[in-house]
């Protein structure tokens, strides 16, 4: 149901800017304590959430009804609650740190392969648990970097670098590439992940990793729909 506009929401546009203004001001009020100077930003801080709470909901809800024509054009995509991703995670057995983790990458996903985003997440979650930042050296002396650990061997026929492998975006969208050729070339989706976790010569030797990201998919996919609800 979509909600309408009540006698009460004129009120929250008055009322949380004068809150918010009165917090601006007592945080720029001088002091010479250290004290003092915490109180007032945590002061400032607490005006401008109730202003977000008091203003939030009603104005995007207007401003879609009334003006798209000036919203952005793709609004950023609603990440599942805490609650709902620890439910879906219990649910599927998988780890509510790392679901969590992934989920943020979702648009990026979607943008990096439209209709397989849930896929790439689950390359992820099994590569670095949704780690960023993840490094891992290999016995062959080649290093994997980033959300899908990308290898130093492989990045060259992509134009990455291990400063760009540690980005989310250019990592999906590498992914995205190299799972796509591995579709073209093998026609399934099982085949695609082992050519991207150990190259062509690796396929058909050992499933436990294509196993492992498949296993991902349907946690993933329920916590998506968590966002959308």
């Amino acid at each position: 149901m979509s909600p309408r506009l009540r006698v009460t929401d004129p009120l929250r546009f008055v009322l949380a800017p004068c809150l918010l203004a009165g917090a601006v001001a007592v945080a720029a009020l001088p002091s010479g304590s250290i004290g003092a100077r915490q109180t007032a930003a945590q002061t400032r801080t607490q005006a401008m959430r109730l202003t977000a709470r008091l203003v939030g909901a009603p104005v995007r809800w207007h401003a879609a009804r009334w003006w798209p024509a000036f919203l952005p054009s793709s609004m950023p995509t609603a990440r599942p609650s805490r609650r709902s991703i620890a439910a879906v995670a219990k649910q599927y057995g998988v780890s509510a740190a790392t679901l969590r983790r992934v989920m943020r990458f979702r648009s990026l996903a979607t943008a990096a392969w439209k209709g397989h985003g849930a896929l790439l997440l689950a390359v992820a979650a099994v590569e670095s648990a949704g780690r960023i930042h993840a490094i891992d050296h290999d016995p062959n002396g080649s290093t994997d970097y980033g959300v899908v650990q990308l290898n130093t061997c492989t990045m060259p026929a992509y134009g990455m670098t291990p400063a760009a492998a540690m980005r989310p975006g250019p990592s999906l969208r590498v992914a995205a590439t190299i799972l796509r050729l591995g579709l073209r070339d093998f026609g399934s989706v099982p085949y695609a992940l082992e050519m991207f976790h150990g190259g062509p010569g690796a396929v058909g030797v050992d499933w436990q990793y294509a196993a492992a990201v498949e296993r991902w998919i349907p946690a993933i996919r329920a916590a998506e729909g968590g966002a959308a609800a």
